[in-house]
């Protein structure tokens, strides 16, 4: 016995171990620690020959949906939820959901309940079908059980379906037009009724009736009957117009339905076809006779007629005063002015006529036309039926509309340049006068005088030139002298001006000012570069612009108290009004330069920058290029050694002597003068001796008079002191220090200099 336990112990731990080393190649392991076949792209499981699933535990189910299957009269908005029996993968369950009619949506979880919320309503009366396919995986991959009845048999048993119905909502009147309880309506309108659907034509038609006051019964075969907008709309024109100022009453009974047989709700309660309750009943009152003009006062296309006459309209009414006073406007031919009654002064000689005079005399020869815009009303708020059919047709058709023309006119000025009561007229202006029709030249020229404010005399057409163009229309009169600058000037043309037929201009007075000469503009005012050092050249620019466009006399730089006259930056330019640049360059000394710019002309005198502020500019000394001399090994023998300082001392004193002589000679202050280089035209710059002609070059007041060293021999760089001199070609000032002579250098300018 005890030999068995021990065998049986042993043989049980043996398994144990071989199949915890087996099992992970066997498959993986669900939280659960079951076995998890994989599944192939069709379904079927690997390394299995038949349809289920080795147990696993317990696979997901439907616990309860919303709305519930088979539900009627579902609520359009409803929201679509499924609760499963245990946590599902909800992009898989998602993916196995689907609404048929096709809806989209979104979907939200609440723990193991998915809950579709549909973009839109649900189509009301409307059987839908939802269903989740097997295909819904729960978190330990097992898929839907659709049956609930535990076996893994996939679509389409493993489905999951339901049926709901959404609420049929019976139709309803939307709105009617003529509005319920509308007044003042068109005798020919027609009648308009919107359903909430679309419905049944022919019955619906066959429901509809009117009747009058008198209760005469109209059915729709009084009329004619059309349908738009997908049924939902019905349009009834009567063959024979309303009758004007009467009341109808209009019906759609409650038998009126849509192409399902759901009867009208007429009263909104959301049941259709109850009794009479659901008969849908408005009413409305057409129009009474509206009123009209009868006669007006010139009548209409009248010819000749007086520009101070009175305008007279008779209505066949009595009209609401204001309404007709607000609907009164006239114009003339190609005038871009509209007048109304503010223009004048009106007066009700009965409440049936208006009169009004136009508070300035009308113009001659115009034709005029009148307007009562179809706005006015009667008494009883009538609109004005200009037209005269009985039948108000808004403005377009029912305003009335009269004309008349006045008496030729006599000449008139059309425009003037300048123009009248002009400001800052040009000193040199002509006065250019255009009339509307040809002038006799030699009368209308006598008429013509001007004059100026404190004017001893007035001039007249003799002080100048008169040019006649525009088929004798256009007068150009140019005054032989200039006017006065800033005062106001009176042309007149007196009443003997007169056109080419006699008639007599009436007086007529332009009026103008002339301008006051503007100053000059100095602007941008600087030089460039604004620091700098004595090797640069300085430019100074500033822009001067008159919009007078009068010449500047001189424009001046003031630097340091000199002035130096500027030139044009561009010959070219022959206007000032727009700007025309002035510029001067120089170079200058060290230091610091204060400077500012000045113009006169011949009116007026501008400096820049204004007042007494001046600019400065900053110039800094040169310090000369320090050029090293190459150090060159040689066999020096005694003779160099003993050679080279005296040949040294012969050097310097032959400088200094040269040097005292220049200074007492002329050579300006900081500036010293001695034997360096000399130009050669086909060779380098050679060592002059002293009595030759010297080059220049300047030195820091405060240093040492610079000496030349020669050497026959190479000399330690340290030894050799640093020579400044000045480069003929360029005249920049180099320092330099050589070891050994003579030494070949560059400039920077290119010059090739050797120093001896």
């Amino acid at each position: 016995m005890i030999l068995f336990e021990r065998r049986t112990l042993l043989l049980t731990l043996t398994l144990i171990i071989s199949f915890s080393l087996v099992a992970p190649l066997v498959g993986e392991e669900n939280s659960t620690g079951y076995e998890m076949t994989k599944t192939t792209e069709n379904g079927v499981g690997e390394g299995t020959n038949d349809l289920h699933r080795d147990f696993r535990g317990t696979r997901a189910a439907v616990i309860s949906n919303t709305p519930s299957a088979g539900a009627m009269n579902v609520a359009l908005d409803v929201l679509i939820d499924v609760t499963f029996t245990e946590p599902m993968v909800q992009s898989s369950a998602q993916g196995a959901f689907s609404l048929t009619p096709t809806v989209s949506g979104d979907f939200g979880w609440e723990g193991n309940k998915m809950i579709f919320t549909p973009a839109s309503n649900l189509s009301e009366g409307t059987t839908y079908q939802v269903k989740i396919t097997a295909n819904a995986q729960d978190q330990e991959g097992d898929i839907l059980d659709g049956n609930n009845n535990g076996i893994e048999e996939g679509s389409p048993d493993d489905d999951y379906i339901w049926y709901f119905t959404t609420l049929a909502i019976p139709p309803t009147v939307e709105n009617v037009y003529p509005k319920n309880g509308a007044q003042k309506v068109f005798t020919d309108t027609s009648v308009i009724i919107n359903f909430s659907e679309s419905m049944d034509t022919e019955d619906t038609a066959d429901e509809f009736s009117y009747a009058d006051e008198s209760d005469t019964q109209f059915q729709s075969g009084s009329g004619q009957v059309t349908w738009t907008n997908d049924d939902k709309t019905m349009t009834f024109k009567p063959y024979v117009k309303f009758t004007h100022n009467m009341t109808y009453t209009f019906t759609v009974s409650k038998d009126a339905h849509d192409p399902s047989f759901i009867y009208l709700d007429g009263d909104g309660d959301g049941v259709g076809g109850e009794d009479n309750q659901d008969d849908f009943s408005w009413q409305f009152k057409t129009i009474p006779v509206p009123p009209k003009v009868t006669s007006v006062t010139p009548k209409d296309y009248s010819t000749n007629v007086a520009v101070d006459t009175s305008i007279k309209i008779k209505f066949s009414k009595s009209m609401d005063q204001i309404s007709v006073e607000d609907a009164f406007t006239y114009t003339y031919e190609d005038s871009n002015t509209t007048w109304d009654v503010s223009s004048g002064q009106k007066t009700w000689n009965s409440l049936t006529e208006m009169e009004f005079t136009p508070s300035s005399e009308l113009e001659h020869d115009r034709l005029y036309t009148f307007m009562i815009n179809a706005t006015a009303t009667d008494g009883e708020g009538i609109n004005l039926d200009g037209n005269r059919n009985k039948k108000p047709e808004g403005s377009a058709i029912d305003s009335y509309v009269w004309r008349f023309t006045t008496i030729p006119e006599p000449p008139a000025v059309v425009s003037t340049d300048p123009n009248n009561n002009s400001q800052e007229v040009a000193l040199d202006a002509n006065i250019v006068i255009t009339f509307d029709r040809a002038m006799d030249k030699g009368a209308t020229e006598d008429a013509l005088s001007y004059t100026y404010e404190d004017a001893l005399q007035d001039f007249d057409a003799t002080n100048g030139d008169s040019v006649w163009t525009n088929s004798a229309k256009t007068l150009t009169f140019n005054p032989d002298m200039e006017f006065e600058e800033g005062v106001k000037y009176s042309v007149t043309f007196d009443s003997t001006a007169m056109d080419v037929d006699g008639i007599n201009l009436e007086n007529y007075v332009l009026v103008f000012t002339t301008k006051i000469n503007s100053p000059p503009v100095l602007e941008g005012g600087g030089v460039h570069p604004e620091k700098g050092d004595t090797s640069d050249t300085f430019k100074f620019s500033i822009v001067y612009t008159d919009e007078d466009d009068d010449e500047p006399k001189d424009v001046y730089v003031v630097i340091d108290d000199i002035p130096w006259r500027m030139l044009e930056s561009d010959p070219k330019v022959d206007t000032y009004k727009e700007g025309k640049a002035y510029e001067y360059s120089l170079e200058l000394e060290g230091g610091k330069h204060e400077y500012y710019f000045e113009v006169t002309n011949e009116k007026h005198e501008v400096r820049f920058p204004e007042g007494v502020v001046t600019k400065t500019v900053e110039v800094s000394e040169v310090e000369p290029e320090l050029i090293m001399g190459i150090f060159e090994e040689e066999y020096v023998g005694m003779p160099t050694m003993i050679c080279g300082p005296i040949g040294i001392i012969l050097l310097v004193a032959i400088i200094i002597a040269v040097v005292v002589m220049r200074r007492k000679k002329k050579a300006p202050s900081g500036i010293t003068t001695f034997s360096a280089f000399q130009e050669q035209q086909t060779a380098p710059m050679a060592f002059t001796p002293a009595d030759e002609e010297l080059m220049s070059f300047t030195l820091e007041e405060e240093e040492e008079l610079a000496t030349f060293q020669a050497f026959e021999e190479p000399a330690p760089l340290e030894e050799a002191k640093p020579v400044v001199i000045q480069c003929p070609e360029c005249r920049n000032y180099l320092k330099v220090r050589a070891t050994k002579r003579p030494f070949n250098f560059p400039c920077k300018c290119g010059a090739s200099l050797v120093l001896r």
